[in-house]
């Protein structure tokens, strides 16, 4: 019985560290719009992700020394191709195999995503563009399933 307790208190906190990630994520995009100049919010993006999480406020309440798990930068490898503007970002069959190999239990893999306008599909967000969606990636460690979490702006 202790065994069981200990293990879904290890789920807990895996799906626990990846909804506070997701909160952090939703508080930025919250912070930085600005309807009165006609500012709609955004996600950040890679780099402002990887090298600035704690100055941006994306991880709340966890200072910098006791980073558990990481975005992983390796994400910048592929794009996610949905049919259409406006619906909901789905990976083709070699994102999710990228995805599947790159979130290990050590990684919370963050895919900040933007609609390019110039190729009409979602891709990865770069430095300086507007990300207005994003899909989080995690496993559990005792089963090492992989769960995902979408933005609340889909």
């Amino acid at each position: 019985m202790l065994q069981a307790v200990k293990s879904l208190h290890v789920i807990l906190k895996r799906k626990a560290d990846a909804e506070n990630i997701a909160r952090g994520l939703e508080r930025y995009y919250n912070e930085v719009a600005k309807p009165s100049v006609g500012r709609t919010g955004r996600y950040p993006d890679r780099a402002t992700a990887v090298t600035d999480i704690v100055a941006n406020n994306v991880l709340p309440d966890v200072p910098s020394t006791s980073f558990v798990f990481s975005f992983n930068p390796s994400v910048t490898t592929f794009q996610v191709d949905p049919d259409a503007s406006g619906t909901t970002p789905a990976e083709d069959a070699a994102d999710l195999s990228r995805i599947d190999t790159m979130t290990t239990i050590n990684y919370i893999t963050y895919v900040p995503i933007t609609w390019s306008t110039a190729n009409s599909r979602w891709e990865i967000c770069g430095s300086d563009e507007e990300c207005t969606r994003f899909n989080l990636y995690y496993r559990t460690e005792k089963d090492g399933v992989l769960q995902k979490i979408v933005s609340k702006h889909q």
